[in-house]
């Protein structure tokens, strides 16, 4: 059972955890580029903007566009993201698996526009984002931290559960749309401003969020999300103390279904 005190620690990211952004890195002319899946984009994009300043306070992502895996069909929808940075590949790979370099996770205004795949105003005027069912409980944490960009009084007030806008879709399958009380005027007047700028605040409540199922010491996270929710653990765990990790990971394909997505198992420190 979580602790019902509160303990508020920031989001934080090392070097390292590059190696947990996207599913492919390369030279691109001398320079690191990286493609995720369009599903997680939002969510990677905001930490990797973060990663690359513990290389250096003058790397950044230099461009993203969409990328279309080679071996995809012609017809194919899928589409991912493919981001360039002005990080050397030469350093990347010196420093990939050895920067533990940590920097606080900073957000503003405009990352309200990388959380879910569709927003709107109501009649209500108030707005509405729409997010990924895989991806919606990590994505509420962030949302949460960036409604304060704009000030202490906007945070989210519902979450409602959505058909997946698919023909195909399994009608179990579906999204979450977060209602918020921030004016869809002020979304859409300040949503691409780098403004208002502050660290993401945890809380112990949020352990709730990781992973699809939990047990005793272990986190079961789904293959998809497992790198962006280590990022995110290895911050919620302080929460319970500065002495509490990850203590062990396992990957594996559950016996009763080869077919399903293989999982993540996190096991930690925190006591049941």
């Amino acid at each position: 059972m979580i602790s019902q005190t509160i303990t508020i620690m920031y989001l934080e990211v090392k070097g390292k955890d590059i190696n947990n952004i996207g599913y492919k890195a390369f030279d691109n002319e001398g320079y690191l580029t990286i493609v995720s899946e369009g599903s997680c984009y939002g969510l990677e994009d905001m930490l990797l903007r973060n990663i690359l300043r513990c290389f250096g306070d003058d790397y950044k992502v230099t461009d993203s566009y969409d990328y279309e895996r080679p071996d995809e069909p012609e017809d194919s929808d899928e589409m991912d993201v493919a981001w360039d940075t002005n990080l050397p590949w030469e350093i990347y790979c010196n420093e990939k698996d050895t920067n533990d370099v940590i920097v606080d996770v900073l957000i503003d205004k405009s990352d309200i526009s990388r959380i879910g795949h569709t927003s709107y105003g109501g009649s209500d005027n108030m707005t509405k984002i729409i997010a990924d069912g895989d991806t919606c409980l990590l994505e509420a944490i962030l949302l949460r931290n960036i409604l304060k960009c704009f000030g202490e009084q906007y945070h989210i007030i519902e979450e409602l559960d959505v058909p997946k806008d698919m023909d195909d879709a399994d009608p179990w399958d579906t999204d979450l749309e977060f209602v918020t009380n921030l004016p869809w005027d002020i979304y859409m007047k300040d949503c691409n401003l780098n403004e208002g700028t502050r660290k993401v605040e945890l809380e112990k409540e949020d352990m709730q969020s990781i992973g699809c199922q939990s047990y005793g010491d272990w986190v079961l996270c789904n293959e998809k999300t497992a790198a962006i929710e280590q990022i995110l653990l290895s911050s919620i765990l302080k929460c319970f103390g500065e002495g509490h990790c990850i203590e062990e990971i396992e990957t594996y394909t559950p016996e009763e279904s080869p077919n399903e997505m293989a999982c993540v198992k996190f096991y930690t420190s925190l006591p049941c």
